[in-house]
């Protein structure tokens, strides 16, 4: 995204990941980031869990941000048989969650909102991969859970970090399971009826290219935080 595309606006990324960050900045997209502090949910629907945090996080930031701003937000939480894991309380809790992955496979579903605070609007996105995973001995989760990794990452992987060694193969988009991803994001950058003006501008053959089957949902919701 070239600079010219953001004359009407600036975005504001809803979060203090590094690896957030680095995807914005491969994307081309200048930003600057808040911390949101909002208390997360933890929800027995994935897609929900990570719809309705990654809205949170971008209303709170609304306070320290500008009308003229769009504000990113994202969330990502593993699914593994049934339950839905976001970042361990504790090395014990970590250590269970990645036995849980050893030698299965895993659904990582990552949802991106954007809002302008001028339009009073947003867009949420969700997207999903498929993760599968090597078999763990013990002694390779222990010296992992050591690294202190796990306790900052869902489900206590992060797989473009450390945690890498740990994944066999992923079906989707890589980006969807380190936090932000790329297709979805620039979707919602550019949601012509939640952005308005302060849309990004993408071809419309771009955009199609952007549409595909592991983008699940997309959802809008008003300035009061309420589903349209």
């Amino acid at each position: 995204m070239q600079d010219v595309e953001q004359r009407t606006f600036s975005v504001v990324l809803a979060s203090s990941s590094p690896q957030r960050r680095q995807v914005l900045g491969e994307l081309g997209i200048a930003f600057r980031s808040v911390d949101p502090q909002i208390t997360e949910v933890d929800l027995p629907d994935p897609a929900e869990t990570v719809s309705t945090n990654a809205r949170l996080k971008a209303l709170g930031a609304v306070a320290s941000c500008g009308r003229g701003d769009v504000i990113v937000g994202s969330d990502t939480v593993l699914c593994v048989k049934g339950k839905v894991r976001g970042k361990p309380r504790s090395a014990s809790e970590a250590t269970v969650y990645l036995m849980e992955l050893s030698g299965g496979t895993a659904i990582a579903w990552s949802g991106v909102a954007a809002f302008s605070p001028a339009e009073g609007r947003g867009v949420v996105l969700v997207e999903r991969a498929e993760v599968s995973f090597n078999s763990f001995a013990p002694e390779a989760v222990e010296w992992y859970v050591g690294s202190g990794e796990p306790l900052t990452r869902a489900g206590a992987l992060g797989v473009s970090l450390l945690g890498e060694v740990f994944v066999n193969e992923i079906r989707g988009a890589h980006s969807c399971v380190t936090g932000l991803p790329k297709r979805a994001t620039l979707l919602a950058c550019s949601d012509t009826e939640a952005l308005g003006r302060h849309r990004m501008q993408l071809p419309e053959t771009v955009r199609g290219m952007l549409c595909w089957p592991w983008i699940t949902s997309t959802r809008h919701f008003g300035g009061d935080g309420r589903w349209l």
